[in-house]
């Protein structure tokens, strides 16, 4: 992480705006500087430009928690001392902190925190302070509340607030208390600076655990000094004690699961045996009842005789219904077949009148039509020659000039052209 550069408007002590980037001389070329001047001039300002910036508050103001003492702020409302907006200059109607730094990626950002007061004046009550983070080389700003943008800024510089305040920046007043105090104070005094206080408890914790350790381990001792020691003798006493009752432990166990499995088998007769009883006497319950039932319906055995045939009769009766309904679609097929007889009689009728009319129509064709188109016959009487001895070739190539001249031959006849119009046999094959 390295700072590139601050800027600050109305912050402290320092009225306006200002700006050290430390990219361009004489500070880029510097290799170690020093912040000086009187006090009041901003020295610590600086610091705390820098510190509102990357994490929105600064180690004055977490100084001023320890104080407790509430600020005056424009209205007569109260400030808390560690509320950052305390910085804001009096008098200013707003100010900012930012600072651009290179991330532990490379990555350029720019960090900003400002406030400002209501509707830009110098009297307004104070607004919530604004936080914002520009990657300055994608010219991106990060999205998120506030908390999320201090922890992404953690993230990117890779220290947090108590991290960098030990080891980038000490607090006014830290140091100088260092080189004063006594060489018993310093390792107090450098705990608190470098965050190592929690190595001095550890140790003290350490130390107690260690203590109380010893001082069991001082009892076990006693206690183990009070105690004999068994002879070879009783150590195998005791280890033939100990087998001869591990043997009867196992007897006894096995003897156990006998007596398990007969108490399973006794109390599985006895269930059965209730049982039996119960349905003993649930069977004599039922004999009084049909007993009784029969007394009270001295047609009982017909109606036992009934019920058993009743299922032959539910047969008989379904097929009864199947016959009608079979003999009614014979009817029906009957009545069909019938009607379908009698519309091909009309159509054996109406097929006898057609060839009738067919063979009618030849004859006229033959005695009237002919002799009109052709003036002579061939050696069978019954049909024109149309190809006059031509070719096939040529017949079936002047196919359309045949067609046109049968039709002026139809016109000059007078007769009408029948609906189908019947192809004489080729000439070759009537022997013209």
């Amino acid at each position: 992480m390295k700072i590139l550069a601050i800027r600050g408007q109305n912050i402290a002590s320092i009225e306006g705006g200002f700006e050290l980037d430390f990219q361009r001389d004489p500070l880029a070329s510097a290799g170690l500087f020093a912040i000086v001047g009187p006090t009041g001039a901003g020295k610590s300002t600086l610091l705390d430009v820098l510190c509102l910036a990357l994490y929105g508050k600064t180690p004055r103001l977490e100084k001023a928690r320890e104080n407790n003492v509430a600020l005056t702020e424009a209205g007569g409302k109260m400030l808390s001392p560690h509320d950052s907006r305390s910085l804001l200059r009096r008098g200013c109607a707003g100010g900012y902190a930012e600072v651009d730094f290179l991330a532990l990626s490379g990555e350029p950002y720019r960090a900003r925190w400002s406030v400002r007061r209501a509707r830009d004046r110098a009297d307004g009550a104070l607004q919530d302070a604004e936080v914002r983070l520009h990657n300055l080389r994608s010219g991106k700003e990060e999205g998120g509340k506030k908390g999320e943008l201090w922890g992404r800024i953690v993230q990117l510089v890779g220290l947090s607030f108590e991290q960098f305040t030990r080891s980038v920046l000490l607090a006014q007043g830290d140091f100088a208390a260092f080189l004063k105090a006594a060489q018993a104070d310093k390792a107090e005094i450098l705990e608190k600076l470098t965050g190592t206080e929690i190595f001095g408890r550890v140790s003290t914790e350490l130390y107690r655990k260690n203590k109380e350790a010893g001082e069991r381990y001082r009892q076990y001792e006693i206690q183990m000094a009070g105690r004999q020691l068994m002879s070879e003798a009783e150590w195998d006493g005791l280890q033939a004690e100990h087998k001869a009752l591990s043997a009867d432990l196992e007897r006894q166990s096995k003897e156990a699961e006998t007596l398990r499995l007969a108490l399973q088998w006794l109390k599985r007769y006895d269930e059965l045996t209730r049982s039996e009883r119960e349905a003993a006497r649930d069977l004599a319950e039922v004999k009084a009842q049909m007993a009784a039932f029969a007394v009270a319906n001295p047609d009982l055995p017909q109606m036992e005789c009934a019920w058993q045939i009743h299922t032959v009769y539910a047969d008989y009766r379904r097929n009864e219904r199947d016959g009608q309904r079979v003999g009614q679609q014979s009817a029906e097929v009957s009545a069909d077949l019938k009607s379908r007889e009698a519309v091909l009689t009309d159509l054996r009728r109406t097929q006898v009148e057609a060839q009738a009319a067919l063979q009618a129509w030849q004859k006229h064709y033959d005695a009237e039509v002919v002799p009109k188109m052709t003036g002579r016959r061939c050696r069978n009487n019954t049909m024109p020659c149309v190809n006059n001895g031509g070719s096939m070739r040529r017949h079936w190539s002047g196919r359309r000039r045949k067609k046109r001249r049968r039709r002026k031959r139809w016109a000059r006849s007078g007769l009408m052209r029948p609906a189908m119009r019947m192809k004489p046999p080729w000439p070759h094959r009537q022997g013209c």
